[in-house]
């Protein structure tokens, strides 16, 4: 079980039936594994060690794993991943063929390229600008802009990235100057000129508010209005 569990610690707590074999378990045995419960069926040919994980990165590790190889988190799951955007209720996966996975919303690219792909908490993973051209579709003009600015600021977008976005999307190009800092608000993003373009306040036309010092005793009502 030592085995196992070095196998499965990196893969959030998976294992895939190939790797079982791989290692020489044979069908059998697993089937024992999973019948005393020490395997733990979560999608086919993939199993949890133990007990099932409920995290989002374990769910998404699963995803990823009972997708195959080559398999990576794609779209929402993705970009969530870098804390870009929500957990999606359903894992989204990307692969080179077509495969239909329970549970899984399994997307078929051929435009996937090494470049695009990466590596984030022991999961195959599309890079952060290959995640916010996948899901740019289902984002406002502002929310694609707030997502690149948040990508940017933590990191995960860096100028050559960036660049390569830009080239791949006609509306990030005309949304987006990479030459401006990113931008902590939508409002912000949207609007970059307007703290420039408001005029100064005129000194003439400030309020001047009298400053009260100490205490003052309000005069006494008349008599005839004393309690």
């Amino acid at each position: 079980m030592d085995v196992l569990h070095r196998l499965a610690e990196p893969q959030h707590g998976h294992v895939t039936r190939q790797q079982l074999l791989a290692m020489g378990v044979s069908g059998s045995e697993i089937q024992h594994l999973v019948e005393k419960g020490l395997l733990i069926r979560v999608h086919a040919g993939v199993y949890a060690l133990g007990y099932r994980r409920r995290t989002p990165k374990a769910i998404a590790a699963a995803a990823a794993l009972a997708c195959g190889d080559g398999a990576v988190l794609s779209h929402d799951s993705a970009a969530a991943l870098y804390g870009l955007r929500e957990w999606p209720r359903i894992p989204e996966v990307t692969t080179a063929v077509r495969r239909r996975r329970p549970g899984i919303r399994v997307h078929r690219s051929g435009t996937l390229m090494e470049t695009d792909v990466t590596r984030q908490y022991g999961i195959p993973v599309t890079t952060a600008a290959r995640a916010i051209l996948d899901v740019a579709g289902r984002l406002s003009d502002a929310e694609l802009i707030q997502i690149v600015s948040d990508a940017r600021r933590a990191g995960r977008l860096g100028p050559t990235a960036l660049h390569r976005l830009l080239a791949a999307s006609v509306r990030a190009a005309r949304l987006i100057d990479p030459k401006q800092a990113p931008s902590e608000s939508i409002f912000m993003a949207l609007f970059p000129a307007l703290p420039q373009a408001l005029p100064a306040p005129d000194p003439a036309h400030r309020m001047l508010v009298p400053r009260l010092s100490g205490r003052r005793d309000l005069p006494s009502a008349p008599a005839d209005h004393r309690a």
